[in-house]
């Protein structure tokens, strides 16, 4: 058994990402046009379902349905940008794991719990130079890095694990 220490940054997200073809947030410029749209849409909902409840206009403001949109518009992007500046907790954010690599599977321990995924879960390996990914049927993933471990040798030794139960 080879035993190393997880510590993921946010580069190893975008490996992952590379690695199993999953598809990249939207540019930021986009992702704020698309929340002034929705939100534009919605203030503008709003604003004219309370128009029908009310009877009347609800801002005596002139028309108020551009209000009520504009209003949308920019609550829907300053909750996007606070989401953005939000910092996230996750797996690429998380504390320090110990990796135990053996015959059964990979073990995941922090002083919370710990998880045990055996061989026969893995459905997806990608060798890159740097990292091997591997993912599971639920779509569980694990990195490892030579970072991870303790020495070079460590790291072979781990790999030469992953090759012999996962070819």
């Amino acid at each position: 058994m080879i035993t190393g220490t997880i510590v993921y940054d946010a580069s190893d997200l975008k490996r992952l990402q590379t690695a199993f073809g999953q598809s990249t947030a939207l540019p930021l410029w986009a992702a704020a046009l698309v929340m002034c749209v929705v939100g534009a849409v919605l203030g503008l909902g709003v604003t004219t379902l309370v128009q029908r409840l009310v009877g009347g206009p609800a801002v005596h403001l002139g028309d108020a349905a551009p209000w009520g949109a504009l209003l949308g518009a920019v609550l829907a992007v300053t909750a996007g940008a606070w989401r953005v500046g939000k910092a996230t907790a996750g797996p690429i954010a998380a504390k320090p794991q110990t990796v135990e690599i053996g015959d059964t599977g990979i073990r995941l321990v922090t002083p919370k719990g710990e998880s045990l995924m055996r061989w026969p879960l893995f459905v997806n390996k990608v060798v890159q130079p740097g990292y091997v990914a591997l993912r599971t049927e639920d779509n569980s993933w694990v990195l490892l890095r030579p970072e991870f471990f303790r020495s070079a040798d460590d790291y072979a030794a781990a790999l030469r694990i992953v090759d012999a139960n996962f070819p």
